[in-house]
């Protein structure tokens, strides 16, 4: 007697299958209701696809598709945009005015030559400032292959040159004006006086002599140094040729006021005379910090 056929498994909530239509095994292969059932995504009845399992990558792309998201699997980058012109980010006029000492000139690194022009205030025999170029000075005398930009403790003032005072920390950079003389290093035909006053604003005079022994009274007049404890103005036609965001206090911190260096109005000497001395008056509210001469 033959043994009996076996029925197939019946997919979980299925139908149940009539024998004609019953899974039976014919050569080796599966019949129509049996592949049917593997199709059926509520059968818990699962035939092995051929070519082994499906790819993990491809069945979360799959599912999350299911599920109305499809991300980029490979996020692009758009490429950064070039700047074309880059000179039209340069300022070769940065730190030519103030006192900042700079030529508007283009040179290598370490390179030899620093081909700018010169200007001047109407002498041809000196520049506008130390480094050979200052931007409101108007008048240029010409070209030359030697400049210096950022010329350490030197400035200027309505195109005369001044060197800053390099006294040691701790130690005064200024003098108060107690009547002394200062003898000029060359003989010069204008100047401005650098400093500034305390104890509120001083106006006064101090007197020159020229080469020839004559003599002239010029103004010697400084706005206080916090300019009235930031409340008040710049006075007398001072300019402004420093200042620092705060005050030392002995014995005390920061006193967060801002403080103030000027140059008083320039003083240019009658046509045929040059200045060889200056004596300051006696005033010991005005400081003076150095002589701007050119």
């Amino acid at each position: 007697m033959s043994a009996p056929s076996r029925r197939p498994a019946r997919a979980l909530g299925a139908p149940a299958e009539s024998p004609s239509t019953s899974s039976t095994r014919t050569s080796g292969r599966h019949s129509p209701t049996a592949l049917k059932a593997w199709g059926d995504p509520r059968s818990t009845h699962r035939t092995p696809r051929r070519g082994g399992r499906t790819p993990p990558a491809a069945a979360l792309a799959a599912a999350l598709a299911i599920g109305g998201a499809t991300p980029a699997l490979a996020a692009t980058t758009a490429p950064p945009q070039l700047v074309k012109d880059p000179t039209a980010y340069v300022d070769p006029l940065i730190g030519t005015k103030n006192g900042g000492n700079v030529f508007p000139g283009a040179v290598v690194p370490f390179g030899m030559l620093s081909w700018s022009p010169e200007n001047t205030r109407g002498s041809a025999t000196s520049t506008a400032a130390p480094g050979g170029y200052q931007y409101d000075a108007t008048r240029i005398r010409g070209f030359s292959l030697t400049h210096m930009s950022g010329t350490g403790g030197s400035g200027t003032v309505d195109g005369l040159g001044f060197t800053r005072p390099a006294s040691p920390n701790g130690r005064p950079d200024n003098v108060s004006a107690a009547g002394q003389t200062v003898q000029l290093p060359q003989p010069a035909s204008a100047l401005s006086f650098v400093g500034s006053a305390v104890n509120g604003n001083q106006q006064t005079k101090a007197t020159v002599t020229y080469t020839d022994g004559s003599t002239d009274a010029v103004d010697l007049s400084f706005t206080d140094w916090t300019v009235g404890g930031g409340g008040g103005t710049v006075q007398y036609g001072n300019e402004v040729v420093a200042r620092t965001a705060y005050r030392n206090v002995a014995g005390a911190d920061k006193d967060p006021v801002v403080t103030y260096v000027f140059a008083t109005k320039l003083f240019a000497a009658p046509s045929g005379k040059t200045i060889k001395s200056v004596t300051l008056p006696d005033d010991p509210d005005l400081h003076v910090f150095t002589l701007a001469v050119n």
